[in-house]
Formats: structure tokens, sequence, C-alpha cells
């Protein structure tokens, strides 16, 4: 069960209820990796950035036609009995699906809307609350494993969500939170109400400000650099491969834009359009690469761009450290890939690619218990990264610099 609450300079409560389908354990052997792990070494908070799952197309492509269908089945359930998740049904307050009739290319074909966490997002996100669960949950049987601190039942004081709020990352959020804990393994009633933090949109601080004008400045400058140029002029004929296949004299969208379309399609299991081959499609993952490097080239451009949201997770790390008994231990952010993007490369632990759909970035917080002082793991897609001179573990002093 999830509250919804809005937060912001004024506080407004929505009591919204969203009872969550049943879940089923998934496991993952993939744990983060134990050998390094000094013995002194106890695990105290955990914060998660993650980027939505899978998704529908932000626009319809040119030309597509093949129909999206969202199974008439969404996360936000308000009955109490839940039908089996593997027999077909429909939700007793969902009797009515939009079907678009437009003849434009404005809509999606299908049941699905524009940008929509689809089924296989859902499970895609659940496999990440599974991934955690494994790794971070204390288990009553079996060997217990050093990232293993959070309790087996939920306690909801422990937790913090907070989301942008978007309907995807909001529906994200439940998704891993289903798989994290489920319903068996949380209070009944009010007590296994988690709260999701959302702020209006004019204050939103998980994404850059298109109207910054600074921001405007500095991207400016770095499109005038030769390095810039020759990555335009490099990728000048995949550009036109896309005018070819899309049959439209001028492509205006980003090549992070194209490769996000096509790994929804992919991630949905949708057809690719025929132009799209193996080699093109491996073209279009490192052309949007090399574009984020580009949007995100400096640490001025990345601070600008998600310095405020940056500092809101600190202080939440900060707030534990100097207050453990009262503080969240698990923090979830529910966000985008220009939350997840400007961080990765603020942060210099990028892998050369855009982060796809369902990306999460960890920070583990660890207490060295022989001298309590503190220092901070990194994760990045369940890939331990190093900081540039600092070890698996850094400092939280140096890690705050």
């Amino acid at each position: 069960v999830l509250l919804w609450k809005m937060s912001g300079r004024f506080a407004i409560t929505k009591r919204v209820v969203w009872l969550l389908a049943p879940a089923t354990f998934l496991s993952n052997s993939n744990r983060p990796h134990e050998e390094n792990i000094p013995d002194t070494f106890q695990l105290r908070h955990v914060s998660v950035i993650s980027r939505h799952g899978y998704r529908t197309p932000l626009r319809t492509p040119p030309g597509y036609q093949d129909e999206w269908n969202c199974h008439q089945k969404h996360v936000q359930l308000t009955y109490l009995a839940h039908p089996s998740e593997d027999e077909k049904y429909i939700p007793t307050n969902q009797l009515y699906v939009q079907r678009h009739m437009s003849e434009q290319n404005s809509t999606l074909p299908g049941t699905c809307h524009h940008g929509q966490l689809t089924p296989e997002g859902r499970k895609q996100m659940g496999n990440v609350g599974a991934r955690f669960r494994e790794h971070y949950i204390i288990k009553k049987n079996g060997t217990r494993l050093k990232t293993q601190f959070l309790p087996e039942f939920l306690q909801p004081e422990m937790f913090y969500i907070r989301s942008t709020d978007t309907k995807r990352t909001l529906e994200t959020a439940q998704c891993i939170l289903n798989e994290f804990y489920p319903s068996d393994k949380r209070p009944q009633g009010e007590k296994g109400i988690l709260e999701i933090y959302t702020k209006d949109k004019q204050e939103e601080n998980m994404y850059g400000r298109g109207s910054c004008t600074a921001i405007g400045e500095m991207k400016k400058a770095v499109k005038q650099l030769k390095s810039f140029k020759e990555h335009k002029s490099n990728f000048e004929s995949l550009r036109e491969e896309f005018r070819k296949g899309y049959q439209v004299d001028a492509l205006n969208t980003s090549f992070v834009g194209l490769y996000n379309t096509y790994e929804c399609m992919k991630g949905n299991k949708m057809r690719l359009p025929d132009f799209i081959t193996p080699e093109i499609e491996e073209s279009l993952k490192e052309a949007a690469g090399r574009d984020g490097i580009f949007s995100f080239y400096t640490k001025e451009i990345c601070s600008l761009s998600i310095g405020r949201f940056v500092k809101d997770v600190m202080d939440n790390i900060e707030s534990f450290v100097q207050s453990p008994n009262s503080a969240a231990r698990f923090c979830l952010y529910s966000g985008h890939d220009n939350t997840i993007s400007p961080i990765i490369h603020g942060l210099e632990i990028a892998d050369g690619y855009h982060p796809p759909m369902g990306s999460t970035i960890v920070f583990e917080l660890w207490e060295d218990i022989s001298n309590h002082s503190y220092h901070v793991r990194i994760l990045f897609n369940n890939e331990i990264k190093n900081l540039p001179n600092c070890g698996e573990f850094c400092s939280f002093e140096e890690f705050k610099r």
C-alpha cells in the first residue's frame, strides 16, 4: 500500500491508496562483490537513483503502425482481492480503455498512450526490486551477506521515497517496492503505507531546466568544439539512414531520442522498422552515448543540471550520519535519463553509453566500526564504480567534496 504525498512549499497530501498486485520473487545471482569488503565494515544506509523502466515512445515514429497493447492493466489498483498474475482479467475499477482513432501521427496506435510504463517495463523494475531484496534484506535462514542490513518485514519509517510527478516514474517506484517488500512482508492496513514524495513541476529538481540561460550558453560553447563538430560529421551518415528510412526531408530528433525510442521497441518486443539493421542499432547506441558526453561535457554543466537534486540526496545521507536512529536507512529516487546522465558524467563513472531504461545508481554507506568512520561505495547498474582518486570505498568526507 502506498500513499502519495505531494511535497513543496505548501504541503498537500493526496490520500490515494494503491494496492499492488501480488509479487513473485525473482532470484538474481548478480550480487555486488563481497570479497573486498573489510571485516570491520558494516552497511548502514543505501540511496538508489533509478531511471524508469521500458515505456512507450514519447512520439510516434513516422509511418509506424504497429499497435501497443497495455493489457488494460494498471499498477494503481483499488481493490483488496488480487487475482493471480497469470490469469487474464479486467480489474473491476477499469472497465474501459481509450483507443485512438486519429489519422494523424500524433497518437500511438493501440491501447497505450505516449510515455506510459508498459507491462514489460513493470516486470523490468520488479526485477530491480527483487535484486534489492536479495542484496539488502536479512534472511532468516542461510548465510548472511555483508550487504544484508534491512529487516525481513517492512518498517516504513526506515524508507524515504521520492519521484518526479510523472506516472511512469511513480509506477516505477511502486514496481520496485512491490518486489522489494511483497505484501506478505508488510504490516497490514495503514501501518504498511509508504509515502512517495513529489514536487510541483515548477519546483522539480530531479532534471535540469531547459530555461536555464547559463546551461544554454555553456552547451552552445561545447558545440563550437572541434571534437563536437567531428562527432556530428562522423554520424551524419547515420542521420541520413533515418531520414531515408522515415522518408522525411529533415530529422531534428537527437540520437538520444532515437535510441530511447528503439530501446523501447526492443524492450517491449515490438517490431523494429525494416531499415534498422544490427549495424545501425550499434551505431545508434554509440551515437547516443557520444551525444550524452557532449550534453554533460563539463562539471559546471552537470552541476547546474542536477546539483540541487544531488544536494537533496547528500543531505539525506548526512542526516543518517548525524542521526542514524531517526533518519531513513533506504532512500529511493525514481527519475529519468536526464536524472541519471548528469550524475554519472559528473562523477566520471559513465561507460560511454546512454544509460538504458531501468538504470540505477546506488550509493552504499558503510561504517568502519573500528573507528566509526563512514565510507561510500557506488554501483551503477549493479557494477562497482570507483571514483577518480578513490578506491572501491571512498571516505564519506572525500565523497562529499
